[in-house]
């Protein structure tokens, strides 16, 4: 990752968030996507039958995430710093 797009560092502390795969989501709200630093906002309309995606992401591998807020139209400022506060980079 290129370093001058660092929002900020992590904190290094424990990670509780849940972690899963894209394609495993099957519910609303906000996800880190591993590895990449970026946040997708899924709402409910973007979940299909059974709560999957509806959105496909090409990876070269499995797609790991971690769910950051419940509600997916949280403020940014609130998101980067759940992100930064759990050791996870974030990347914008």
């Amino acid at each position: 990752m290129n370093e001058d797009i660092l929002w900020g560092e992590p904190d290094r502390g424990p990670r509780h968030l849940p972690e899963t795969l894209w394609e495993e989501i099957d519910r609303p709200g906000c996800y880190l996507l591993l590895g990449t630093g970026l946040i997708a906002r899924l709402p409910r309309s973007a979940l299909g039958p059974g709560g999957l995606p509806l959105v496909a992401l090409v990876s070269n591998g499995e797609l790991q995430v971690v769910r950051i807020s419940d509600n997916p139209a949280e403020r940014i400022e609130v998101l980067r710093s759940i992100v930064l506060r759990h050791g996870y980079p974030l990347y914008l």
